[in-house]
């Protein structure tokens, strides 16, 4: 068997996209270089769409002008038909939004990918302590069995991590990124990962996880936050690895507005390190 290969990226303040690309059986999908490697060996070339305001509702996809988040949508949702009517109407919506018709229509509309914004509240409960426990999991398992029958690749893509990534309403949080200042957060963060990746270790349709989407964008104090983003990324990253074979690719990105970037090495990260070892090849 191929031996296995970690390309991680990590480079805060000069790449904007970065991934981490498990090298394992040929029958996931890997990198090599700049390319995606699809499951016969061959160059593949992703053409796909978000299945966006699914998992994580956003109030310009509702043509809302300032409810925004989904924590403020669901707080409308509540104030006018109640939290009873509201909680039906919901699971409802996310029964219904993505149908077996939707991913065909996508599949025959030339697409070979899509990508699955979700928020973290989906996978825990909400009581103290939390436990890894939510309607996401059914829901993701129902959509990737949809994609698998009809040839997709699938991304993951925390849209809403616990505590904040961005600070911003696309992460459901207070206006603030909470996660890079909180151990508990993070460590939220990589259960929920860890358990998915581990749920996901055998699904060839899935192409990797996309681990925090847009963090630290450019109008917060970046000279603060950009040296928290690799140490989060190295703490997720190590909790997953070990749970599961490396077969899947971890997406990492940077602050929005950077360049991409690739980055290799030999072993697993761990947390707290603050060596450098990689090497870079830069995307142009």
């Amino acid at each position: 068997m191929q031996k296995t290969k970690v390309l991680l990226s990590v480079l805060l303040f000069v790449c904007s996209g970065l991934c981490l690309c498990v090298h394992a059986q040929s029958k996931f999908v890997t990198t090599k270089d700049k390319q995606f490697i699809g499951l016969d060996g061959k160059p593949l070339m992703l053409k796909g769409i978000n299945l966006g305001n699914w998992l994580v509702p956003e109030g310009y996809m509702f043509k809302f002008k300032t409810t925004n988040s989904p924590r403020l949508i669901g707080d409308l949702f509540n104030q006018l038909v109640g939290e009873n009517e509201a909680r039906r109407f919901w699971k409802a919506y996310r029964d219904n939004y993505v149908t077996r018709d939707d991913i065909e229509f996508i599949r025959k509309s030339g697409m070979n990918s899509v990508r699955i914004p979700f928020n973290y509240r989906l996978f825990v409960t909400e009581s103290e302590p939390q436990r890894l426990e939510g309607p996401g999991y059914e829901l993701l398992d129902r959509v990737v069995e949809m994609c698998r029958k009809e040839g997709l690749f699938v991304v993951l893509d925390m849209h809403a991590a616990p505590g904040g990534q961005t600070g911003d309403n696309i992460d459901d949080s207070w206006g603030y990124p909470f996660l890079f200042d909180s151990d508990e957060a993070q460590e939220l963060t990589v259960r929920i990962w860890k358990k998915l990746a581990a749920h996901y270790k055998n699904e060839q349709s899935i192409i990797g996880y996309d681990l925090l989407n847009e963090p630290i964008p450019h109008y917060l104090d970046t000279a603060y936050f950009n040296p928290k983003l690799e140490p989060v990324y190295r703490k997720i990253v190590s909790g997953i690895l070990p749970s599961r074979r490396c077969r899947n690719m971890l997406i990492l990105r940077t602050n929005i507005g950077h360049r991409s970037g690739w980055a290799s090495r030999e072993k697993t990260p761990t947390s707290g390190s603050q060596s450098s070892e990689l090497s870079w090849s830069k995307m142009r």
